[in-house]
Parts: structure tokens; sequence; C-alpha cells
């Protein structure tokens, strides 16, 4: 009886093509965020190593930056 409680794997949701129907999205990156902000440190996040608990206000003059030039 207390195997019936345990769900399968048909029970659970399927999660194939999630993340496929976005043709901005290279393959390799499909896991970046859809958020510009949280996608920048995704995609820079080992370039502000070393710099302590400032590293944060360095990468958020970068975005500013990026952003008003229309990179983002």
């Amino acid at each position: 009886e207390v195997e019936e409680m345990i769900p399968g794997p048909s029970s659970l949701p399927s999660r194939a093509g999630k993340n496929n129907f976005s043709p901005t999205f290279k393959p390799s990156s499909a896991q970046l965020s859809n958020n510009s902000w949280i996608r920048f440190l995704q995609t820079n996040k080992g370039k502000y190593k070393g710099l302590g608990k400032n590293w944060i206000n360095q990468a958020a003059k970068d975005y500013q930056a990026l952003k008003e030039a229309g990179k983002l």
C-alpha cells in the first residue's frame, strides 16, 4: 500500500520543450534568465571575482553603462 503513495515518473509534469520555444536563445544558453539584470550576472559571473563584497556595485555600474548604450 505504501508504494502507491510515491509518485511515478508518469505523474510528474513533463518539462520537455520548455526551454526551446525562444529563438533568441542559443541552445548553450537556454538556462539564461528573461530578466536582463540576472542574465547580465549569469553571463559575467566570473568577471567580478576578487572584488569582495563591493562586486555588486561594480556589476551594477557596468550593467547601467551597457543598458544606456542599448546593448541589453
